[in-house]
């Protein structure tokens, strides 16, 4: 009998968890979260087939015996279907993109057909394995040409990831790694070691990693751009802000994205969602690593940064971002520009001022901001129009 029937069970009872979790998520309907789910469910359906096969393995009779072709056969046809499933997950989460989700499946689909047409062969030839007329399953001489012919997708999902690593940002990054471990590590057990079921664990551990560094960090992010969600900003100033030093100096930024309405009405969602993600990725180059960024609203970001030297560290930040908006905006290939509305002061916990206070006194300088902006463009406005109509309004004549 199979020598890793605790293990399994244990592993059923997470696997089971985490379905149940990722299904009373708020963003369960998200695409990353369905596939995340459909890698959680298959694991399971495997480990339970993984199970299957040794429960009838040995069993005499002709019924038993044929139930243990079929059994042997799903699970050797389908069990380089969870690395698909995990391709098509690392790329969705570097790319966000539904043309190449498809393309990858479509790939994905005939390895899978290829491979369950020799799974089917197997069983008039004995290539990986065979089950004798006694219902003994045993492994055959060419059985490593199965092993390295489905987990080299493994190796191409790996070598993937690599090449668009500076797409990701360094903890997930590590974290797809991580997956790689516990998943490599079960199936050379269950391969050198005879009996032992430790493949599907070790998937099991490997989207427990997953889970935990990535899923979870998805409940605190906005899913589109990546920034930090309200939720978090919430927690944010609960713990970080509300647990500083009475000395420390904190800035913060309120950021508006002026005219994403325009953008998304003349250009499409398409477009509306690219101008937010460029504005992010122009807010992250202007920032230190580890200072805090927050969507709050549609075209709205909060950003915090603790542990400031001075004020004048604070301008010089808002500065560097008009600085590199300006850069994005010359080196732009979109019919429209950014512009940021931006307001921004230092807190000073020692006045006593409630943070949420706070907040809306720098959103306040924000709408204060894109209210000049405005003014300055319509005095531009009038003084293009009024050239058009008259041009010898704005002519001089030297004394």
């Amino acid at each position: 009998m199979l020598k890793t029937l605790d293990a399994a069970i244990l592993s059923f009872i997470v696997l089971a968890l985490l379905v149940f979790d990722s299904r009373k998520r708020p963003e369960k309907q998200t695409i990353l979260n369905w596939l995340f789910f459909a890698l959680l469910c298959f694991n399971i359906f495997m480990l339970v087939l993984d199970l299957a096969t040794w429960a009838v393995n040995g069993v005499k009779g002709e019924l038993y015996r044929t139930l243990s072709v079929v059994l042997n056969f799903f699970l050797f046809s389908l069990a380089p279907f969870g690395i698909g499933l995990w391709l098509l997950y690392s790329d969705y989460y570097i790319f966000k993109d539904t043309g190449r989700l498809k393309r990858i499946l479509v790939a994905v689909s005939l390895f899978l057909g290829l491979n369950a047409a020799l799974c089917f062969i197997n069983i008039y030839t004995g290539w990986y394995y065979t089950i004798d007329a006694a219902n003994v399953y045993s492994r055959s001489s060419l059985s490593w040409v199965y092993v390295i012919f489905n987990y080299s997708l493994l190796l191409y999902s790996l070598i993937h990831i690599l090449r668009h690593k500076k797409r990701l940002e360094s903890r997930h990054f590590i974290s797809m790694l991580l997956f790689y471990l516990p998943a490599v590590a079960g199936i050379a057990l269950q391969w050198i070691v005879y009996g032992v079921n430790t493949n599907w664990i070790g998937m099991m551990l490997s989207l427990l990693i997953v889970y935990l560094s990535m899923q979870e960090y998805g409940l605190n992010t906005d899913y589109l751009t990546g920034a930090y969600n309200r939720r978090q900003l919430d927690n944010y100033i609960r713990t970080k802000i509300k647990l500083s030093r009475p000395e420390s100096i904190i800035g913060v930024i309120c950021v508006d994205l002026n005219e994403f309405k325009l953008i998304n009405d003349n250009y499409g969602h398409e477009a509306g969602d690219k101008a937010l993600k460029a504005a992010v990725a122009v807010l992250r180059k202007s920032l230190r690593p580890n200072d805090f960024i927050a969507r709050t609203g549609g075209d709205e970001f909060v950003i915090l940064l603790d542990d400031l030297n001075s004020p004048d560290m604070l301008v010089q930040i808002v500065n560097r971002i008009q600085v590199r908006l300006d850069a994005h905006n010359a080196s732009r290939s979109t019919p429209y520009k950014l512009v940021f509305s931006m307001g921004y002061d230092c807190y000073d916990k020692r006045t006593g001022m409630p943070f949420e206070t706070f907040l809306k006194h720098v959103d306040a300088l924000m709408y204060k901001n894109k209210s000049e902006i405005k003014r300055r463009e319509a005095q531009l406005k009038a003084l293009r129009d009024s050239f058009a109509n008259n041009p010898s309004s704005l002519l001089y004549s030297k004394e």
